[in-house]
């Protein structure tokens, strides 16, 4: 690899300190709404989002929450299969996916894990077969106790759905302290298929 010009190695520094920068206010602001026992708003969640592109409203945010959630308990594989499952969330090879926000809530402790995915079906399949990586809290508890050790809810959208919607509801939900099986606080707003390799250069420019 051609090393890199000086202003090049500048650019990069700065954009590193940027980042360190957003991330830390991101993560300390969403820490005090966790633990400051406050009703959260569209208006918290656009806080910790501010240096993002998202963001949402509080009458979509209030419709959105209004929504019924799809539960599913007593879960095992053959969950993917029922006509509850097909209908709402369908499968891998759907020809157009469904977006959307899931709570898995850990029975024995009231514990639980947000996540989101602009294709529910895949995302979710994947935990129900067990092929995700087993990282963080909730992976490994997952692993370890089974599916019916947890209960399923999902909130699907169809005709509110905006860009990133499911994103800014995941954040939502990441600002109430009973999440405690997320390791992450903030949102990531790219997503997973979208990720673009980040490479981080030493001082000596390598």
């Amino acid at each position: 690899m051609s090393s890199l010009k000086s202003r090049d190695w500048r650019i990069i520094k700065n954009r590193s300190e940027k980042i360190q920068e957003i991330s830390k206010t991101a993560y300390d602001l969403a820490m005090e709404y966790i633990h400051g026992n406050i009703r959260i708003t569209a208006s918290e969640v656009n806080n910790v989002l501010a240096l993002t592109d998202l963001s949402v409203d509080q009458s979509t945010l209030d419709l959105v929450l209004s929504k019924n959630p799809l539960s599913f308990s007593n879960l095992d594989d053959n969950i993917v299969f029922s006509e509850l499952w097909l209908d709402k969330i369908g499968t891998v090879r759907n020809e157009k996916s469904k977006g959307g926000v899931y709570i898995w809530t850990h029975k024995a402790t009231d514990s639980k894990y947000v996540g989101s995915s602009r294709f529910l079906a895949r995302r979710l399949i994947g935990y129900i077969k067990g092929t995700h990586e087993s990282v963080g809290k909730f992976l490994p508890l997952l692993k370890k106790e089974g599916l019916n050790a947890f209960t399923l809810d999902v909130i699907t959208f169809d005709e509110f759905y905006h860009k990133g919607l499911e994103l800014c509801l995941e954040q939502y939900f990441l600002l109430h302290p009973e999440f405690n099986l997320n390791t992450l606080k903030v949102v990531n707003s790219i997503s997973g298929s979208k990720k673009k390799a980040l490479f981080m250069y030493t001082k000596d420019k390598s």
